[in-house]
Parts: C-alpha cells; structure tokens; sequence
C-alpha cells in the first residue's frame, strides 16, 4: 500500500523482501532486530525530502509495472505450481 501511495518505505531485510523492495532504488533496507539503523533509516529520509520523494515515486512504478490484481494472481499461481512439481516454493 505505501508503494502505491508514493511513500518510501524502510524494511528489515528478510526473505521476500528483495522480491519487492531494492535497496536504494525504491526503498530503504536494515538489518533485523537493529532499532539503532532503523531510526538512522527513518532519520536519513526525514533530513532528505529529495531522497524520500524519489524513492516514493519509484516505489510507485514499481507496484503499477508488478503489484496489480492480476499480477499478484499469476505469482501465486506459479508458486503452487512449482511446490505441486517439486514440493518446494
């Protein structure tokens, strides 16, 4: 939803994240459980606007080219076919 709002996002680095969030490009990344870069994150889009803005409108592109309704659809759809064939995701 931020993405589609333009907002920049930061998130910990966790498994799936990379499928939608690019360091530097349409977001902001930190380690898990490290409070300490999380406001450094927070702090860093608050002393630059710029930087926020940017990545709130590439987050935006980034959710109409890959997030839509049927999108989302088709990534489902592969998944299950791939854990039915190899049990696996």
């Amino acid at each position: 939803t931020a993405m589609y709002c333009e907002r920049a996002i930061v998130a910990t680095q966790s498994n799936g994240i990379s499928d939608y969030l690019v360091a530097g490009q349409n977001g902001l990344t930190v380690p898990p459980n490290d409070p300490a870069a999380l406001a450094a994150a927070i702090q860093k889009l608050w002393d630059d606007p710029a930087l926020a803005i940017r990545l709130g409108q590439n987050g935006r592109q980034f959710a109409l080219a890959n997030c839509t309704e049927q999108t989302t659809i088709n990534f489902v759809l592969n998944l299950i076919g791939r854990v039915q064939a190899t049990g696996r995701a």
